[in-house]
C-alpha cells in the first residue's frame, strides 16, 4: 500500500477503496494495544480506519473540484492571515463582543447585495440604555456627530452610506 496509492484513490474519490486498504492493513498489523503509543502504527492505522469510516461522506473531491469548490487549506490559510492581519494587526486590542460586531459588519458590506444598506435602515433595540449598531439618523443627540457631507465612507445626513465604510476615519467622533 503506497502513499500515492491512496492519494490518487482520494483524488478520485474513491473513499471505500482507501478505507478497504487501511483495514488490510490494521488486520496484519492487529488490533492496538494498552502499551502502544500514540505514534504506534497499530494505532496510527486503526484511527485513519476509523476516520475515513466517519468523514467518507465529507469526501467526495471530484465533484467538489466539479462544481468549483476549494479542497484544501489554501483559502483558510488566507483568510486567517486576512483577518490577523485586519482584527489582530499592532495597537489594535478588540474586546469579543466588539470584534464579533465588526465582524459582521464586515461581512454586510462584503455580501455585496442590499444586506449593508438594509441593515442601516433597520430599526435596532436600545440595549441596558445604550444605543447598539442603530441606524445613524436615530443615533441619540451628541453621541456621534456624523459628517454630513456625503464622502467615500462617509454616512451622509440622509442616513445613507455612501463609499467605502472601511477607510479609516468613516465618521467624525465628538
Amino acid at each position: 500500500m503506497a502513499r500515492e496509492e491512496l492519494k490518487e484513490d482520494l483524488w478520485n474519490g474513491r473513499v471505500d477503496a482507501i478505507i478497504e486498504k487501511l483495514g488490510t492493513h490494521s488486520d496484519r498489523l492487529g488490533p492496538p494495544q494498552t502499551g502502544d503509543g500514540p505514534e504506534h502504527p497499530r494505532r496510527v492505522v486503526a484511527n485513519n480506519v476509523g476516520y475515513f469510516t466517519r468523514h467518507k461522506h465529507h469526501m467526495d473531491y471530484p465533484e467538489y473540484r466539479e462544481k468549483g469548490w476549494p479542497n484544501g487549506p489554501g483559502m483558510t490559510e488566507a483568510g486567517v492571515k486576512q483577518f490577523n492581519k485586519r482584527v489582530k494587526g499592532t495597537e489594535q486590542f478588540w474586546s469579543e463582543v466588539r470584534v464579533e460586531a465588526i465582524l459582521a459588519l464586515r461581512a454586510l458590506w462584503l455580501s455585496q447585495d442590499d444586506r449593508w444598506g438594509r441593515y442601516w435602515t433597520t430599526p435596532r433595540p436600545l440595549l441596558k440604555g445604550r444605543l447598539i449598531c442603530h441606524a445613524p439618523t436615530a443615533l441619540p443627540h451628541g453621541s456621534l456627530r456624523l459628517n454630513p457631507v456625503a464622502r467615500p465612507g462617509r454616512i451622509a445626513a440622509s442616513g445613507s452610506v455612501t463609499g467605502n465604510p472601511w477607510q479609516a476615519d468613516a465618521f467624525d467622533a465628538p
